[in-house]
């Protein structure tokens, strides 16, 4: 079949028109759609980022709070036993913690100690005790929040030791979280944090409770722009409200004595909120089966919603849902209103295209018709042939002047192209020469500027916690000295005083009935007994602080930037101070051992402060991977030094944790390599370790391990 020049030129031409149109119409219409999608992907994440840090700092509140109380009663200055005596501690606290509502303590006895911030005329402080009958009387106080005899209210025979906060955790022996619950007569929902008070023989001795008001979590999340209609609300696995972006409330009142319930989320008043919730429902049937972050999309009247489910959970029981719903409407009128008028002017264009198609395919074929008449003319012997002149196009008008030359012409074209061509090509191969060189003089340049940025921000770091460090150990050291320097004074007078009411009873025997009942009801033996255990506690305490005190210094070293002879020793002692309160047990493992093997060391001539850097970074990393795994029996860390010879020592610092493959074992000193989950670790504690000791101290650092056998990380430094 033979195809006639005309439609050659017309019906590829326009066919192409049509397709490239179609194309970029459709391609206009998917790529404005993947934005959408991606731009959703990426807020979605940073709502979600925010969502569960703000959880994060906010929760973490009740878990400061009880774990201050725990280490003032440890350390002997607040007693479980006598709850009034804490008093202005509990004052001190409730102030400083925004958000925390109810700071209270019981004990074994019955006792109850309670401090709330309710009242808008001021602090409320709850007691039971014998004082009070056993009965839980509420005082008022004046505004320096102290105790004042105004009673505000009573509850008879209130027995802390039946409330659930306190039953909880005695039953579990661990800290944990309470149901969600609304005040009685207040419109806010709150949640407690218990924590178990012991003694040394691991016997319970009462219960610290904080409460937390989640009003702040409705503020914070009614605060976010989620698009233009985007919402987000945060729910239980039971599929109760906690909070949610809109202003609806996550209760509601009975009309009953006006008794607040908790809001399922599918009774919710937000069309939005209830149909996501009924979406989730259906799809997994119950809450609880969510395991993992989700991301999904529905359809609510026609129009799609890109979901994203977040699980949030603790080590004390929270298990909330996070959901972040984006309507595409937001970010899709624009896009299909600029897709229309793209497929429009599309559509002229192809009309345009067409008709000038048409009259460029005339133009040019009757010209070209002409000349293959004169060749086949010319071919059949017939040499007489005349061109018309009267083309307009001049490279057809040339065609004519030309096709005798082109034979000859032709050969020295081809001659004088080749050897341009292998000119061209010799340039071309050297100057790639020289592009290969300056490539990879850039690629080292580029890999020694990220080593360098790498080091300062590590120094940068280690430089302010340095001063941090300094600056607590020195603003510490002035009132401890005054304390632990008065002790024996305050100790002295009050023996002082002890022996002048002695000697005063035995030359009055007959004493006045209101000053012997007053000496019955004060106990004085018991007072003196108490009063020099009191005195013992707080020297020990002193003491303690001291020591942490010499170690903090001793690790900051800021006054020591220049190599120096130091005892690397101290050194590890400091380091291993500073991470003491990561080597207790908790509730998820056992309390990590440190087996100290010391030589006998020279003075070794270092930086100090880079030094201690060094067994910062490689003790935290054996600390990590000793609390990640935590079926381990007894976790373990021995520290090793000797002579290696007599111009080198070595530190060896091994763990008994689960060890590493080849594969990881090769990269440990990589930059930015490292095995932590996202956010938990940058990958250049271990490469700056590294950068350290063999390019600052001339030294090595070697890592031993294999899987199920530990990790091994092995110091050589010269001494001089």
């Amino acid at each position: 079949m033979k195809l006639h020049l005309r439609f050659i030129l017309i019906v590829p031409f326009v066919l192409q028109i049509f397709t490239v149109v179609g194309l970029t119409g459709w391609l206009s219409l998917r790529n404005g759609q993947k934005a959408v999608e991606n731009i959703v992907i990426q807020l979605q994440r940073e709502i979600g980022d925010r969502i569960e840090q703000h959880l994060h700092n906010y929760l973490q509140k009740p878990y400061i709070v009880n774990q201050n109380v725990l280490d003032a009663i440890n350390l002997g200055y607040l007693n479980p036993e006598k709850p009034r005596s804490m008093d202005r501690y509990f004052l001190q606290k409730i102030k400083l913690f925004a958000g925390v509502s109810v700071i209270q303590v019981g004990n074994e006895k019955g006792e109850f100690y309670g401090i709330n911030n309710f009242n808008e005329e001021g602090l409320i402080i709850s007691i039971v005790d014998r004082a009070t009958g056993y009965n839980m009387n509420g005082y008022a106080t004046d505004s320096q929040g102290k105790l004042t005899q105004k009673l505000i209210g009573s509850i008879p025979n209130f027995d802390p030791r039946r409330r659930p906060w306190y039953l909880a955790v005695a039953t579990q022996g661990k800290s944990i979280w309470s149901d969600i619950y609304a005040f009685r007569g207040r419109p806010q929902l709150a949640i407690t944090l218990g924590t178990p008070i012991y003694n040394q023989n691991h016997k319970l001795r009462g219960v610290v409770a904080t409460d937390l008001v989640l009003l702040d979590i409705n503020r914070f999340l009614s605060k976010l722009k989620i698009g233009k209609s985007g919402q987000t609300f945060i729910l239980e696995r039971s599929g109760l409200l906690v909070a949610s972006s809109t202003r609806e409330h996550p209760f509601y009142s009975t009309g009953k004595n006006e008794t607040l319930q908790r809001l399922p989320a599918i009774n919710s008043q937000n069309k939005l909120t209830k149909l996501t919730a009924k979406f989730l429902q259906e799809r997994f049937g119950d809450f609880s089966k969510i395991s993992g972050r989700e991301k999904l999309t529905l359809e609510i009247d026609g129009a799609r919603e890109f979901l994203q489910i977040i699980p949030y959970q603790d080590k004390s029981g929270l298990d909330w849902l996070i959901v972040i719903v984006v309507p595409e409407k937001d970010f899709m009128a624009e896009i299909n209103a600029n897709t229309r008028t793209t497929i429009l002017l599309c559509i002229v264009a192809l009309g345009i295209a067409t008709v000038l198609g048409i009259c460029t395919s005339r133009w040019i074929s009757l010209p070209i018709l002409h000349l293959i008449q004169s060749a086949e003319a010319m071919s059949r012997g017939n040499l007489d042939q005349q061109v018309s002149k009267g083309v307009t196009i001049a490279e057809l008008n040339t065609l004519s002047n030309a096709f005798n030359l082109m034979a000859n012409q032709l050969n020295a074209a081809f001659a004088n192209l080749e050897q341009k061509v292998q000119e061209r090509t010799t340039e071309l191969m050297e100057a790639n020469l020289d592009i290969q060189e300056k490539n990879q003089h850039l690629q080292q340049t580029l890999q020694m500027l990220q080593q360098t940025q790498t080091q300062l921000i590590q120094a940068e770091k280690m430089s302010s916690l340095g001063q941090v460090v300094a600056g607590i150990a020195h603003e510490i050291n002035n009132p401890i000295t005054f304390i632990s320097g008065n002790i024996e004074h305050a100790r002295e007078y009050t023996e002082e005083l002890f022996e002048l009411l002695a000697l005063y009873e035995q030359n009055s025997p007959n004493l006045h009935p209101a000053l012997a009942k007053r000496l019955a009801e004060m106990d004085l033996e018991y007072l003196r007994e108490d009063l020099e255990n009191l005195f013992n506690s707080m020297e020990r305490g002193s003491d303690r602080i001291s020591k942490i005190i010499r170690g903090l210094r001793n690790f900051s070293r800021l006054d020591e930037s220049e190599r120096k002879a130091v005892d690397l020793h101290e050194g590890l002692d400091s380091t291993l101070m500073i991470l003491q309160h990561r080597l207790k047990a908790s509730s998820e493992y056992s309390e990590i051992e440190i087996v100290k093997d010391y030589g006998k060391l020279p003075l070794v001539n270092c930086h100090a402060s880079q030094i201690n850097q060094v067994f910062l970074n490689i003790l935290t990393n054996a600390i990590d991977a000793l609390t990640q795994f935590p079926g381990i029996d007894y976790p373990r860390i021995q520290i090793t030094t000797k002579m290696s010879d007599a111009q080198t020592v070595k530190i060896y610092i091994a763990d008994n944790g689960p060890g590493m493959d080849e594969s990881v074992r090769q990269k440990v000193f990589d930059p930015f390599f490292t095995t932590k989950p996202v956010g938990q670790g940058t990958g250049l504690g271990l490469s700056i370790s590294y950068q350290i000791i063999t390019e600052q101290h001339r030294g090595q650092l070697q890592c031993f391990s294999q899987p199920g056998k530990g990790a091994t990380l092995a110091i050589v430094l010269p001494i001089l």
